[in-house]
């Protein structure tokens, strides 16, 4: 799907809408879309994203492409799970989404949920770093040791 045909001029107050392959229609403004300040790992053409929670999905979300219905992401607000998460995030990453305070920041982390639901894992070793006041968000890959790629969310 071509996101110009999707997103016109970014001062308009027109709602889209998208007919998302894992969840259906979404109806968004210009104003929802969050940019990537760098694309995501292995989705260097995707820069326009929607982060969506609903009382089905809740605390869960998912992240979903506007310029391409068949790309999202599960995602889960870090500090709902891990309470002891505080991962340092450099300071080039925060310049890229336009941030000098990290506690203004929310941060997300990928989920992969396998065959059982139980098993389900988070990549906190590359969390997406969201500032909801620009609208702008950027995957971090950390350089800490102390944080997987795949760390289970139940215990």
């Amino acid at each position: 799907m071509n996101a110009e045909k999707i997103i016109k001029d970014k001062n308009e107050m027109k709602k889209y809408s998208i007919e998302a392959s894992k969840i259906g229609q979404i109806e968004f403004d210009n104003e929802d879309i969050l940019l990537m300040a760098t694309p995501m790992l292995g989705f260097p053409k995707l820069k326009k994203f929607l982060l969506i929670s609903t009382e089905q999905t809740y605390p869960f979300y998912w992240f979903q492409s506007v310029e391409n219905t068949d790309v999202s992401f599960l995602m889960l607000e870090t500090s709902l799970f891990f309470s002891d998460y505080s991962p340092e995030i450099p300071s080039k990453d925060l310049k890229a989404v336009k941030c000098t305070d990290k506690s203004k920041l929310r941060i997300f982390a990928i989920v992969v949920v396998p065959k059982n639901p139980q098993d389900s894992t988070a990549n906190l070793k590359a969390p997406l770093i969201i500032n909801e006041e620009k609208m702008l968000a950027k995957q971090v890959i950390l350089d800490d040791d102390k944080y997987s790629i795949k760390t289970k969310i139940f215990k």
